[in-house]
């Protein structure tokens, strides 16, 4: 089972399923307006990215204090110093 099926699974189970909308994109392309959402949830992405940078797609689609939620298995070192910096900047 995928972790959107889960997810969505659970807002079923828990009544939320009619309040929660799910939506799989990927993150070099995304298909989504401006100031589009107020959380995002990304799982198990920064090994697939070539850099950073195609994070700066995520905030074009995030309203101003927005809450990005990554989930890691594995974080480099680096790349998680290079996120504390960014989070930081943007704060």
């Amino acid at each position: 089972m995928t972790h959107l099926k889960a997810a969505q699974n659970k807002c079923f189970h828990d009544g939320l399923d009619k309040r929660v909308d799910f939506v799989m994109d990927g993150v070099h392309s995304l298909s989504f307006k401006n100031n589009a959402f107020d959380f995002i949830i990304v799982i198990d992405i920064l090994y697939t990215l070539l850099n950073l940078i195609s994070l700066i797609g995520l905030e074009r689609i995030m309203k101003h204090k927005a809450w990005l939620f990554l989930i890691e298995k594995t974080l480099i070192p680096t790349v998680a110093q290079k996120l504390y910096k960014i989070s930081n900047e943007n704060l």
